[in-house]
């Protein structure tokens, strides 16, 4: 991030961001609100890179649904779990292995559990919400 008149230079976080902190980020930093009764899906990263938010431990979800192919993975700390389309599992430790080189599904079977069961939670969650898409 670079924003001279509101971040110091040179600050580093470690904190985890994903794609859609960016929308969020860019309406705080212009004081956009999302409507009521909704919220941005990102976190404004700002307030943490000027140290006035602690980082936080997120967990990030995603998928990928084609015509014939479907991946899922989880995020959660250090921890990253794919199912690949169904022909395999993997499980990283970025924190050892940020390149996901070294797959540890095998020496990790609780790990892969926990994490295949909260990807299963959040995908839940997202087939309960309203299929709604509004183009104007």
């Amino acid at each position: 991030m670079r924003w001279p008149a509101q971040l110091p230079a040179g600050t580093v976080t470690s904190q985890a961001g994903i794609t859609m902190d960016l929308t969020a980020t860019f309406a705080a930093a212009a004081g956009a609100m999302p409507p009521k009764g909704h919220r941005f899906d990102g976190i404004d990263l700002v307030p943490i890179v000027r140290g006035e938010r602690p980082e936080t431990d997120r967990t990030f979800y995603w998928r990928v649904n084609r015509s014939n192919y479907r991946m899922r993975a989880i995020r959660h700390g250090t921890w990253k779990y794919i199912d690949d389309a169904g022909t395999m599992d993997l499980l990283f430790n970025l924190a050892d292995d940020v390149g996901e080189r070294v797959n540890l599904c095998y020496q990790n079977p609780a790990k892969v559990t926990e994490l295949k069961e909260r990807l299963s939670a959040w995908e839940a969650e997202m087939e309960a919400e309203p299929k709604t898409f509004t183009v104007r």
